[in-house]
């Protein structure tokens, strides 16, 4: 059964081990981090560039913007390509950041900037990846 992990905030401390060490990584289709790129950086963008048949979302604030473009650079090194919209369906290798609006805060992440338009957005592009 296909797997797709989704983190919020300090999430990201058991995400990032999951992938490395889960032991299921083959059944991981997808990672989504909410607000979540605080650490780990190495973790993702390891497991980024050794699984091109699944697909990562990161969504951000100001208060992660600098690491997820510390991990955007860390990608473009390794000559991986990413996004910075939700325009296009999530497909195998796809690999996606966006910056959520301004007036979010973090506390209020989950029930203001991952609610209705986006978490739609996001589960409407995977289905398009099935088809």
């Amino acid at each position: 059964m296909p797997i797709v992990i989704v983190g919020y905030s300090g999430g990201f401390l058991p995400t990032a081990w999951s992938l490395e060490v889960g032991g299921v990584t083959k059944r991981v289709i997808g990672v989504i981090l909410l607000d979540a790129v605080y650490g780990e950086l190495d973790k993702f963008a390891t497991w980024i560039e050794n699984n091109r048949s699944g697909f990562f979302v990161s969504s951000y604030t100001r208060y992660t913007k600098r690491r997820d473009q510390e991990l955007m650079a860390m990608l473009r090194e390794k000559g991986i390509a990413y996004r910075e919209d939700m325009d296009a369906p999530l497909r195998p290798g796809s690999v996606v950041f966006v910056q959520t609006r301004d007036g979010v805060t973090h506390r209020s992440y989950v029930t203001q900037a991952w609610t209705d338009i986006r978490s739609r957005t996001c589960w409407s592009r995977w289905r398009q990846r099935q088809r």
